[in-house]
């Protein structure tokens, strides 16, 4: 028996028997003493040889308890391998991280409620609060008393952690690892149904009470309301709805997904919700304090109701409060006249936005983290370097790891500061790794600590080498580990590698040969066992961040990771490989058709030489093997690059040459696509009718064969030209209807799409609530896809939205990330279009030195790609800071270069440009006046 399956053994007996894990003191003396060496010994690690012997005896007698035989220091190691051998299991009681029942204040109302609606047949109970409201610690509670009454459930705690996919099929690989099930195939692992329903047998067959905890992080980033993997709310309707299950979750998040909210009407004898607020009674957070160990007596209880009162009771922020007056002289008093202002100006700024429910929580949970900032700038120096320092670890990590975040203090330096951050209740213990626990901080307290971190950028930088090296030399995976907690130690250490923009270090690290059987690289060896999202999620992180060479490495070897969520870059890697096949065949008909898919692939990501190559050489072999249908496919594909490259004329021949040729055949669905290319050609050369002609003439066809994807797109098509035309009822309809055949097919790149282009829509007829989400969906999408130009798209268009809501920092925020991927790309015309926006924001924040400055960018932009349309709106925009800041005679200058340009293309902004001009000459006739007066 091994040291760790000692204490292992150990640890379960000590649980079953008093429902408290073995103590760091505790695992000191087992692992000392099965390592030969007295109590004397072990006084190195900070505490005395009395105080040590005392704890031995403690621990010694309790295992006797528990093993029921007499234990001592000398014959405990045949004891535990008794245990070890008799095979006997004990379910393990739940092991709370947060709540203790000795500091647990109120709630009861709420406990007993719940715990009436667990035991019965409520199934899922949904905890949402504010971050540190109490969420984890209330799902604790509920599981170590529903025990205390029926210790016959199996007790499983998962947290989504940062950095995690948030997809059904990795959290659900998770969950069933933790229930025994590591058998999972590669097909299996990445299939939401058969997962979903390996857990619902699971939790069918077996009492399991489990707690999800963080599930903010399985929502969408951009709308954080919704699952960013919507087979979630797939899954949790079929766990409410599924006979025979015994088993209950309790899920805990900041958000509640609204994709749920129906199941409250729907489900409401097997779901529960319950929106979590701070301790509301007087009586309750005076006994908070007293639980903390402030002495609440008459004289100070005004002053403690005062300050629980301003934070609305929140138990993080009490708790900090608590230990920082423990630590203050004069106690409450003394606290109170140092304080006092503070608290009665953040209830004053509080007090301003309680007319608004979401205003109010937001204005709450920001006061909260100033508060606990502050709070944390007045611990001991050590201690602070050490809670910032260690801030950087995205998940538990052993005690040792932390230490080491100090390592130019002492030995007896770092764990002072350790120990004062225990004591301060500043760290959390959760599970056990190799016989030690695994040490974290609260996700509040991590968020403010790292904020605090990265104010210094070299200590920052710092600690982020530093975590990656012990991630890399000291990480040890447990045993009989699942494949990807093997290389936990490289996964973690990449992240803090790209954290500091050390793509290099990071490409090198996944790039390293693992030492396994087929000692492949660790990105690849990911996809061997079937972790796609993981393998996706490292390429993003340094897509675009590296040299050509390796870039075009990361993107090869996505492969079937690519084909999993539609990407054309994988689709790409999968035509060329089918093509070379076509050509060692000498199949010059699958040749023909699969060049004619990658000239499609090849516009879509703008290699236009690439693509008009394929189908040049598509319609060549066409023509010897007589296949004028393939023929004109390839028209068809050769038309839509030159569209793409705006030679419309070009394109139009091509696609009229096809429209001929598959009007004599019978191939109605080469047809149908031509005709739809050719209305948008049309419609780019301004020939509206012809356009929407060939489009009806299009969807005619499309739904007499029953083609919905082409039905989608030319539905799409139509919504473009009407609102082109300026006819936004119509083009929303044809959108909807568009989008509900997206979504049916379904395709994820039309959905985004056409969710763009609604945005646009409902943003011109001010339905700003409706434009906002719509473009929201739509930057997800393209984000999913890793489109570029259409994130670029997106961000302008919620920018946009924004702006129209007076919103101009959060506009900001948008049009620069769109600034910073079109700079990336080199795309100048968007580079143009985000800077003309971000100076137009610039002046509505009344920075009108830099809104010049970004304009003449832009202007310089639009001069040197020759688009004259854009230079004209350049021209404008400066015509008009000029004239505000006072400068009519610049101001008039620009706007008759902005009114010849926009008259000569023909486009309305020659009538604004006019008005301008009039308005400039008026504004100087009266400073003329008011001069000689």
């Amino acid at each position: 028996m091994t040291s760790e399956e000692a204490i292992q053994i150990a640890d379960e007996v000590l649980l079953a028997h008093a429902g408290n894990p073995l103590t760091d003191i505790q695992r000191m003396i087992l692992r000392e003493s099965l390592a030969g060496n007295g109590y004397e010994d072990m006084k190195d690690y900070g505490y005395t040889t009395q105080h040590i012997k005392n704890v031995g005896k403690k621990l010694w007698d309790l295992l006797s308890e528990a093993l029921q035989e007499k234990v001592s220091k000398t014959n405990f190691k045949g004891a535990l391998e008794k245990r070890l051998k008799s095979g006997r299991t004990v379910l393990k009681p739940p092991m709370p991280s947060t709540y203790k029942q000795q500091t647990w204040v109120g709630r009861k109302a709420a406990v007993s409620d719940l715990l009436t609606k667990l035991q019965g047949q409520i199934r899922l109970l949904w905890i949402t609060g504010i971050s540190g409201i109490g969420k984890t610690t209330l799902g604790e509670c509920l599981a170590s008393q529903a025990w205390e009454s029926d210790p016959s459930f199996q007790w499983i705690y998962l947290e989504i952690l940062e950095g995690q996919s948030p997809g059904f099929a990795s959290v659900a690989a998770d969950l069933l690892s933790k229930m025994g099930i590591h058998d999972l195939d590669p097909q299996g692992r990445n299939n939401p149904e058969q997962l979903a329903k390996r857990l619902l047998q699971k939790l069918t067959s077996h009492f399991y009470w489990i707690q999800l905890d963080s599930l903010e992080r399985l929502l969408n980033p951009e709308q954080p309301t919704k699952f960013d993997d919507p087979y979630w709310a797939v899954f949790f309707q079929h766990y409410l709805t599924e006979s025979g299950i015994i088993s209950r979750l309790v899920l805990t998040s900041q958000a509640f997904p609204t994709a749920l909210v129906e199941f409250g009407d729907r489900y409401p004898n097997t779901w529960a919700e319950i929106r979590l607020t701070g301790l509301s009674e007087v009586e309750q957070r005076l006994e908070f304090f007293a639980k903390r160990g402030i002495a609440v007596e008459p004289i100070n209880q005004d002053i403690l109701t005062y300050i629980a009162e301003t934070y609305e009771g929140h138990p993080l922020v009490l708790k900090v409060i608590a230990e920082d007056i423990k630590e203050f002289p004069g106690g409450v008093d003394g606290y109170w006249k140092e304080y006092q202002p503070e608290f009665e100006q953040v209830a004053r700024e509080l007090q301003a936005t309680r007319l608004d429910e979401m205003d109010y929580n937001e204005a709450l949970d920001r006061q909260v983290r100033e508060r606990i900032k502050r709070s944390l700038k007045q611990l001991p120096a050590d201690a602070l370097d050490l809670l910032c320092r260690s801030a950087v670890f995205r998940r538990p990590v052993p005690k040792k790891f932390w230490l080491v975040m100090i390592g130019d203090c002492t030995t007896y330096q770092q764990k002072a500061a350790y120990r004062m951050l225990g004591d301060r209740a500043l760290i959390e213990r959760e599970g056990i790794h190799q016989g030690q626990f695994l040490i974290r901080q609260h996700n509040l307290i991590r968020d403010v600590a790292y904020d605090l971190l990265k104010a210094d950028t070299f200590k920052w930088e710092t600690a982020e080498s530093q975590a990656a090296h012990l991630w890399l030399t000291a990480y040890e995976p447990p045993n009989n580990a699942p494949n990807l907690e093997t290389v936990r130690g490289y996964l973690e250490a990449f992240h803090h590698y790209c954290e500091t923009e050390r793509w290099h270090d990071a490409y090198t690290l996944i790039a390293n040969r693992l030492d396994t059987p087929t000692q492949e690289q660790l990105h690849n060896q990911l996809n061997t066992w079937s972790y796609y999202q993981e393998q996706i999620s490292l390429y993003k992180k340094v897509e675009d961040q590296l040299d050509e060479n390796s870039n075009k490495v990361i993107l090869h070897n996505l492969g079937n990771a690519y084909l999993s969520i539609g990407n054309f870059e994988q689709a790409l890697s999968f035509y060329l490989q089918r093509l070379k096949i076509a050509k060692q065949e000498d199949d010059l008909q699958s040749e023909c058709t699969i060049l004619q898919n990658l000239g499609l692939v090849y516009k879509e990501i703008k290699k236009y030489d690439e693509s008009i190559c394929c189908s040049n050489q598509g319609i060549e072999i066409a023509e010897r093997i007589e296949d004028f249908c393939g023929k004109a496919v390839c028209l068809r594909h050769l038309g839509l690059v030159y569209k793409s490259q705006h030679k419309y004329q070009l394109a139009k021949k091509v696609l009229e040459e096809s429209k001929a040729i598959l009007e004599h055949s019978s191939d109605l669905r080469s047809e149908c696509a031509t005709l739809g290319s050719l209305g948008q050609v049309y419609a780019a050369l301004n020939e509206y009718d012809c356009a929407s002609q060939a489009y009806l003439s299009s969807l005619q066809i499309a739904r007499k064969i029953g083609d919905r994807y082409q039905q989608l797109i030319t539905l799409k098509n139509l919504g473009e030209l009407r609102s082109k035309l300026d006819t936004y009822a119509e083009a929303i309809n044809y959108y909807q209807e568009a989008l509900k055949l997206a979504k049916e097919i379904p395709d994820r790149k039309l959905e985004g799409d056409i969710s763009g282009n609604l945005g646009f829509c409902y943003r011109q007829i001010n339905q700003l609530d409706k434009s906002f989400a719509y473009s929201q969906k739509y930057l997800y999408v393209s984000r999913e896809n890793g489109n570029y130009i259409d994130q670029i798209t997106a961000l302008i268009n919620l920018g946009a939205t924004s702006y129209t809501f007076e919103k101009y920092s959060e506009a900001m925020t948008f049009f620069k990330e769109a600034l910073d991927i079109s700079q990336n790309i080199c795309d100048l015309a968007l580079e143009g279009t985000a800077l003309i926006n971000i100076g137009s924001t610039q002046f509505k924040l009344e920075q009108y030195q830099d809104s010049l400055n970004c304009i003449r960018l832009a202007l310089a932009i639009f001069q040197k790609i020759d688009n004259k349309a854009r230079e004209a709106v350049a021209l404008k925009k400066l015509s008009m800071l000029h004239q505000f800041i006072g400068e009519a005679e610049v101001a008039q200058q620009y706007c008759q270069q902005a009114l010849a340009l926009a008259t000569e293309l023909g486009i309305p902004l020659a009538a604004e440009c006019e008005a301008l001009l009039l308005a400039i000459e008026d504004r100087g006739k009266e400073s003329d006046s008011k001069e000689g007066n």
